[in-house]
């Protein structure tokens, strides 16, 4: 999904699932432009992106975040996302970010 301005409608970046055919799990992955970071944007598009595939179907969810980046382990943690393990993806170390359940969230599908 694109992260859009309320006023303008201009891009600020991008939020949504991301299911590759190498990929270990579903995984929810959110872009923002640098000028658009710390307004709490990718926090809100998450949740809206989360409660969609959790309606949608999906059991759990996982962020796969790079160790350094941690504006991204910040946005996760505001999602109650717990850090479970740390897992080669395509060759380089990510942490694995798991997603608190639909269940949890009282989000019935």
């Amino acid at each position: 999904f694109v992260v859009a301005d309320r006023k303008t409608n201009v891009c600020l970046g991008t939020c949504g699932a991301y299911t590759p055919p190498d990929w270990p799990e579903n995984e929810i992955g959110w872009w923002l432009h640098p000028d658009a970071r710390g307004r709490g944007l990718a926090t809100e598009a998450a949740i809206a992106v989360r409660t969609f595939l959790y309606r949608f179907g999906w059991h759990t969810a996982v962020s796969y975040i790079h160790p350094t980046n941690q504006a991204s382990k910040s946005v996760a943690r505001r999602l109650g996302a717990k850090l479970e393990k740390i897992e080669p993806i395509r060759g380089e170390d990510h942490e694995v970010w798991r997603h608190p359940s639909p269940e949890y969230l009282g989000i019935a599908a």
